[in-house]
């Protein structure tokens, strides 16, 4: 009985004209808002879709500068690629890579940074841009902060093969040929391949560093590592070589130093003066 009267009520409200326009403007606002608002988001990706497009055409003609070696141009589409759209990430990566190769490690350096600080940036970004980093310090002379670069990469994928080959390059520059001979050995459990050659002469240059200094024993344990890891290792055979001669082991010498002409005739000229000496020995 109740709602049956108030039925009745909002019926009798309803009959009302004003009310009734009322209803039809409340109606026609909300047709007309929803209209509006699928209006708004059609034209906003339209928009969107065309800096898109925009974007993309900046890029495509900056990797054309780069394949001509125009490395100016290259620069000012990718800025005009990231200002329409600053969310393609290979874009950055493009950018900080040229300026790395004029040589503007600051801007190269800041870009590798503004990809790292972004929030819910995916690791593989985020490795990217600490490697694009080491190598930007690098390039720069930087090597202790290269190496922190390169080193927290690391830290979060301890088997990335390209952070470790940069790590051992830069403690080539900087000639520690411990590090350099402990990277390669975490290269060479990694990748496939002969690393034997390498590994000698990281030992052999260790052991010339030795030499220099006057630790002898070590100078010869480090010769003699380089050898039984890669016999063909010439550098070695003719340091032990020197060390044995400084010794006046004169046939030791001339042992070692035979081996040179032996493995590799067409250098057989660094030991013919060395193989004289010790024959007039």
């Amino acid at each position: 009985m109740l709602m049956e009267i108030e039925m009745q009520l909002l019926l009798d409200w309803f009959l009302e004209p004003a009310n009734q326009r009322l209803c039809l403007t409340v109606l026609v606002s909300l047709l007309l808002g929803g209209l509006a608002g699928r209006f708004l988001s059609y034209r906003k990706e339209k928009r969107i879709r065309f800096l898109r497009k925009e974007s993309d055409k900046a890029f495509l003609k900056g990797i054309q500068y780069i394949l001509s070696n125009d490395h100016d141009q290259a620069i000012e589409e990718f800025t005009k690629s990231v200002q329409i759209n600053s969310d393609t990430i290979e874009t950055y990566v493009a950018l900080g890579n040229l300026y790395r190769s004029k040589g503007d490690i600051d801007r190269a350096i800041r870009i590798r940074q503004s990809i790292i600080l972004r929030p819910n940036i995916e690791e593989v970004s985020k490795m990217r841009a600490l490697i694009d980093m080491g190598l930007d310090y690098r390039k720069g002379g930087f090597m202790n902060r290269a190496l922190d670069a390169l080193n927290q990469a690391l830290q979060k994928e301890p088997a990335n093969l390209e952070a470790m080959d940069a790590a051992e390059k830069i403690y080539e520059d900087m000639r520690d040929w411990e590090n350099a001979y402990g990277t390669r050995q975490k290269i060479a459990r990694v990748s496939k391949g002969n690393h034997k050659h390498i590994l000698a002469h990281f030992q052999a240059e260790l052991g010339k560093e030795s030499q220099e200094k006057g630790d002898l024993a070590k100078a010869k344990s480090c010769f003699q590592k380089a050898i039984s890891t890669d016999d063909s290792c010439l550098d070695a055979h003719l340091h032990l070589g020197d060390l044995y001669f400084q010794k006046q082991d004169y046939k030791k010498a001339v042992s070692e130093w035979r081996k040179v002409v032996r493995i590799a005739p067409q250098f057989s000229f660094l030991a013919y003066r060395r193989l004289e000496g010790a024959y007039g020995e």
